[in-house]
C-alpha cells in the first residue's frame, strides 16, 4: 500500500467532527496539556501577532492551523497539521506541532497522539523546521 493510499485510509476511518475542526483540537490540547496558563486569551486575527509571528502564520486550511494565546505580557504561538503515524490505531489523531516564542524563534517541534478518550501523548520530537510530510521519526525517549 503507497503512502497516499494509507493516508486516505486513515483519514476516512477518523470522525469526521474530529478532522473537521483542527481549531477544537488545539484548543482541547492546550487545555489538556496545560500549555498555557488560566485566563491566558486566544489571539484571534493575524493582525493581532507580533510582525514576527505574522510571518510564521500559515494560510488556514483544512489540514493547518496556527493558534496564539497571550497573557499580556507573554505570547504562545504554536503551528499544527495534521500528520500520520506508521502504527497509530485508527481512531488515533496525529498532530504535527511547532511551537514558536514571541520573538517567532522554533523551540519545538513535534507529532502529538490523540486518544479517543482526548488524552494527548507525546509520540515523537522533530528535529529542524516542521514539514508538510517528514518521513523520518525521531523517537521521544
Amino acid at each position: 500500500m503507497s503512502e497516499r493510499e494509507k493516508v486516505l485510509m486513515i483519514e476516512r476511518s477518523m470522525n469526521e467532527s474530529q478532522t473537521g475542526n483542527l481549531d477544537a483540537l488545539l484548543e482541547e490540547f492546550v487545555r489538556e496539556r496545560r500549555y498555557v496558563p488560566e485566563g491566558a486569551r486566544v489571539i484571534e486575527r493575524i493582525n493581532e501577532l507580533p510582525l514576527c509571528l505574522q510571518a510564521r502564520a500559515p494560510d488556514a486550511d483544512a489540514e493547518t492551523r496556527w493558534r496564539a494565546w497571550h497573557d499580556g505580557h507573554r505570547i504562545w504561538f504554536i503551528v499544527a497539521q495534521l500528520d500520520q503515524v506508521p502504527g497509530a490505531r485508527a481512531e488515533q489523531i496525529a498532530l504535527q506541532m511547532s511551537f514558536y516564542d514571541h520573538d517567532a524563534v522554533l523551540v519545538a517541534t513535534g507529532v502529538w497522539l490523540r486518544a479517543n478518550t482526548g488524552h494527548w501523548t507525546l509520540h515523537s520530537v522533530l528535529n529542524g523546521e516542521p514539514s508538510a510530510q517528514h518521513l523520518q521519526f525521531a523517537t521521544a525517549s
